[in-house]
């Protein structure tokens, strides 16, 4: 049976810097083109951010909070309009010293900087529909980047946020539509703005519904990188076409890590959804892959058995292959000298088990993924 591993601790995005749009070149002349600076950091800053960059015909650049490269810092320099998205936890003033920046938008959290987009739209430009997106759940919501139509985060249970986000909205005759489903913003906020909704069984028939028919063909995007995803849906609206989600098939042997408690934006892998690095049959992955494999069969063989000794133990951690989901501690540790696991087949729970830390197996997998950890990122 193929089995394909897929391993995700729990979300923050990384990416190595680049540009979307026109590329960069050192120009002798001021480029006219507005230039968006974003933390690569912040992946949903870019999604709140992408569709007035659609509207302004603009560019975008990815930085890191760390540090400017030659290149970025000579790309803004060579722009006449910079505009910062987000505030200094995810860019930092000192970053800019040398630049003329011609605005920063931000708020106090995700959901502020959203609104400061929003109105900051609403003063350069007319409209009269807004797109309302989770601001918890939002590596589906990618899809709204391809229209030039504004967008809001929203809570599912924060009448605080969402109070503040319409009375902003009351000030204006919107057309209001939630994208996506129940389980990302329910009915309760629904009626609350008076939306409509777009929402498929799931986020690929979503991303069709949202893009309707396009006689200039579609870009497709596998799901598995978040940023990749902004990016296509970017150029999907550059080029005046529908954008698709697809699902991504991940080869055997695969091994991705999602690092949402790991400060790892210095990371060169290649960079998947919500943040996941994506390491292909290195001779770790190969070997976690089969020690992983061996706990499988030693569940199946009867050797390693169920236990309802869990105390307060949380298992953030995910490892996918194929019908199979374990979920690990993290940081990966041994508690009460075992590795606890929660076992899943084909998404229903198959019960927790513990191996102990004397096992073999049990040692080489927990040295495998820390060696993983410290080492490759």
């Amino acid at each position: 049976m193929k089995k394909i591993l897929t391993l995700i601790l729990a979300s923050t995005f990384a990416i190595t810097g680049f540009t979307v749009g026109s590329s960069f070149a050192a120009e002798k002349g001021i480029s006219e083109t507005p230039l968006f600076v974003v933390s690569k950091d912040k992946p949903v800053d870019m999604l709140s951010a992408m569709p007035l960059v659609n509207k302004e015909k603009g560019d975008i650049l990815y930085v890191s909070n760390n540090g400017l490269t030659k290149e970025e810092n000579l790309k803004m320099k060579n722009s006449r309009k910079v505009i910062l998205i987000g505030g200094e936890n995810s860019l930092r003033n000192e970053l800019f010293n040398d630049i003329k920046i011609t605005k920063r938008l931000s708020g106090q959290n995700r959901f502020d900087t959203s609104l400061k987009i929003f109105e900051y739209y609403n003063d350069n430009y007319s409209t009269n529909q807004v797109n309302l997106v989770s601001g918890k759940s939002y590596a589906d919501a990618s899809i709204v980047a391809s229209k030039d139509i504004p967008v809001l985060l929203i809570d599912n249970y924060s009448n605080l946020i969402n109070n503040k986000i319409k009375s902003e909205l009351d000030k204006y005759s919107l057309t209001k539509t939630i994208i996506g489903g129940e389980s990302v913003i329910n009915n309760e906020q629904k009626k609350f703005f008076e939306a409509n909704r777009i929402a498929g069984k799931d986020r690929y028939e979503t991303s069709k519904l949202f893009s309707g028919n396009n006689e200039n063909g579609y870009i497709e995007s596998d799901d598995v990188s978040f940023i990749n995803n902004i990016n296509d849906a970017h150029k999907s609206f550059i080029e005046n076409k529908g954008f698709i989600l697809k699902r991504y098939k991940i080869n055997k042997g695969d091994i991705i890590f999602d690092l949402d408690q790991i400060a790892s934006s210095h990371s060169n892998h290649q960079i998947l959804e919500s943040g996941k690095n994506l390491l292909t049959n290195t001779n770790t992955s190969k070997n976690l892959y089969k020690n992983l494999m061996l706990f499988i069969n030693g569940v199946d063989s009867g050797k390693y058995k169920k236990t309802y000794q869990m105390y307060n133990i949380i298992l953030p951690m995910k490892v996918y292959f194929e019908e199979y989901e374990l979920e690990l501690p993290y940081p990966v540790k041994s508690i009460d000298n075992s590795l606890y696991f929660n076992l899943n087949k084909d998404g229903k729970y198959q019960g927790t088990f513990k191996i102990k830390t004397t096992d073999v197996l049990a040692e080489n997998i927990l040295n495998e993924i820390n060696n993983i950890l410290e080492k490759e990122f």
